[in-house]
């Protein structure tokens, strides 16, 4: 998808008192992070309940842990593209703004959105979250082969499972 330079123009030039953005999974298509419902996404071809559950997780966690680095590696190859950049630049100017992502990834932060306008409410796929203790940690190769850097517990993504009634917005 490619954003008319002269919108993009038009709208950084406003005056804005207020934005709000919902983000889903289909900006970051186009960076080619695969949605999960979408025409070709992960669903689609996978079963959920064998990859994004706490059932799963229990039951195989070195394969989780393999899919999930899969995963990971596949958002750090990945770069902004121009719609998170223009999402970006319109935060820069609107006086209050706030982006609600659906996304797991760190898109929109690459293309220069400051994280205070911005809420993942799925988790962030890059950040491994205790179980146990609730530490919070830059997600790495080695996670799923130790436990947590603090307690020692098991540590899964930082990204909310299918069934999970943990809120991870009021981590923050």
């Amino acid at each position: 998808m490619q954003l008319d330079p002269r919108l993009i123009r038009c709208l950084t030039t406003l005056r804005l008192e207020r934005l709000l953005v919902l983000s889903g999974a289909g900006i970051s298509a186009e960076s080619g992070i695969p949605t999960y419902r979408g025409e070709n996404g992960l669903w689609r071809r996978l079963d959920f309940e064998k990859l994004a559950t706490h059932a799963a997780f229990d039951s195989d966690p070195r394969a989780i842990w393999s899919w999930y680095r899969e995963r990971r590696d596949g958002v750090r190859s990945a770069l902004p593209n121009d719609a998170h950049r223009a999402v970006a630049r319109l935060a820069a100017v609107a006086h209050e703004a706030l982006v609600i992502t659906q996304n797991v990834d760190d898109l929109h932060e690459r293309a220069g959105l400051a994280p205070e306008h911005l809420v993942h409410i799925h988790g962030e796929i890059l950040e491994t979250r205790c179980e146990a203790c609730g530490s919070v940690s830059d997600a790495q190769a080695t996670d799923g082969q130790r436990g947590c850097r603090r307690c020692g517990a098991r540590a899964p993504s930082a990204r909310m499972s299918c069934g999970s009634t943990r809120s991870w917005l009021s981590s923050r």
